[in-house]
């Protein structure tokens, strides 16, 4: 990023990615757009150097790792009513999670890494806890936030579009039509039109690394198009037409299977549709990092808190069970001391992917349960009184 504001102030905007990304082949593969928080640090005389970016990224983690234990806490009152989640119990699990997040894979990776991830991670976090506030706007508000810096999110127009979230639409508008609009000014048409020429790129090569867990990382390793184990800091895997159509086709399944609207989709005000979205658009991308899958935390937490509520034991064992395996996979690197050993089956170290699989298989599972749905429901009623004042708007 510090690149290419370099270079779009020095030599101008208008050639940034033609001679940042494809003639210099440095890996420069966001909107013109996320490079406003940079150029908004420098405007205000901020020197924004590597340290004080991972200063910032400590009090991202730390907001991050709060809201997860604070959006618990609201599941909790929705499924289990304010008595439990206010239970010494409930207080207790609130505190572990959080603290637990700060031991979560994808998340703490970032942080290692010093990455925007992390800014991407708490925006949907909150995005989540809006929704159980029943504040679509705020929501919208918190997706265009990721919008700006990872354009794939923007599909959430679309589903929010044919679900009629227009409170949705509005509040991500709020934030991406002025945000665009100072982009244009600063760095001109031309560099917003260019990047979609680094998009075309991405989807027809995507990465060979071991961490992409996408379609893309997987079949690049089974065509052996590239090193699986050997990072290509200014490279990409050659053209396969194999690897694009599947990109391309895994990603119009999980755009069609996140955009059609399912049954009891309303359940917590949507947030299981929300997050099963939110999961599936982060899948499509051809280069889907570890680091990437730290939209998961908020939503392993919040489908802990459903799964405990259903009354019967036999779904709601079993569920607990797929649900603990796919927390495993997803948030530990359950297969780092086989990265330097190549062999047949280096595919299924893409195991991130495979754990989102499965928790979009238990999003529709536990979201389509009608006792799930009645429990939140009758939850809801019950402490109706209880919550008013405590709660605006979440508990009606």
């Amino acid at each position: 990023m510090r690149e290419a504001l370099n270079y779009a102030r020095t030599a101008g905007a208008s050639s940034m990615y033609p001679e940042i990304f494809f003639n210099r082949h440095i890996k420069f593969q966001y909107p013109p757009t996320a490079l406003l928080p940079m150029w908004g640090l420098q405007w205000l005389g901020i020197d924004t150097t590597n340290q004080y970016f991972n200063h910032l990224n400590r009090v991202m983690v730390t907001v991050n790792a709060l809201g997860v234990g604070w959006l618990f806490r609201l599941a909790l009152i929705r499924t289990r009513g304010v008595e439990i989640a206010s239970s010494p119990a409930g207080t207790a699990g609130a505190i572990l999670v959080s603290a637990a997040m700060l031991l979560f894979y994808p998340v703490m990776m970032a942080f290692w890494l010093g990455q925007i991830q992390l800014w991407i991670d708490t925006a949907f976090t909150f995005a989540c806890i809006f929704l159980l506030y029943n504040r679509d706007m705020e929501a919208g508000a918190a997706i265009g936030l990721i919008c700006m810096l990872k354009p794939q999110f923007g599909v959430f127009a679309l589903w929010a579009v044919l679900r009629r979230r227009w409170r949705f639409v509005s509040g991500a508008a709020v934030i991406i039509v002025p945000w665009s609009l100072i982009s244009i000014a600063l760095f001109g048409l031309k560099a917003h039109l260019d990047y979609l020429q680094v998009l075309s790129f991405l989807s027809r090569h995507g990465e060979a690394l071991i961490v992409n867990n996408s379609v893309n990382g997987i079949l690049n390793d089974l065509l052996g198009t590239g090193s699986r184990l050997v990072w290509n800091g200014s490279g990409f895997p050659p053209y396969n037409p194999i690897v694009h159509l599947g990109t391309v086709a895994a990603a119009i399944v999980l755009f069609v299977a996140a955009l059609y609207p399912w049954r009891n989709g309303e359940t917590l005000n949507g947030l299981l549709d929300f997050q099963f979205a939110a999961l599936a658009f982060t899948m499509s991308a051809p280069i889907a990092w570890e680091t990437h899958y730290g939209v998961v935390a908020p939503i392993v937490v919040t489908l802990f808190c459903l799964i405990a509520a259903v009354p019967k034991k036999r779904p709601r064992n079993r569920q607990l069970v797929a649900l603990a395996v796919v927390y495993v996979l997803s948030s530990t690197c359950v297969a780092s001391n086989l990265y330097k050993v190549p062999t047949a089956l280096n595919w299924a170290l893409g195991y991130l992917f495979f754990a989102g699989i499965g928790i979009l298989v238990l999003l529709r599972w536990t979201g389509r349960s009608p006792q799930v749905a009645a429990e939140c429901d009758d939850s809801a009623r019950k402490h109706t009184t209880e919550c008013v004042g405590k709660l605006p708007r979440n508990c009606g």
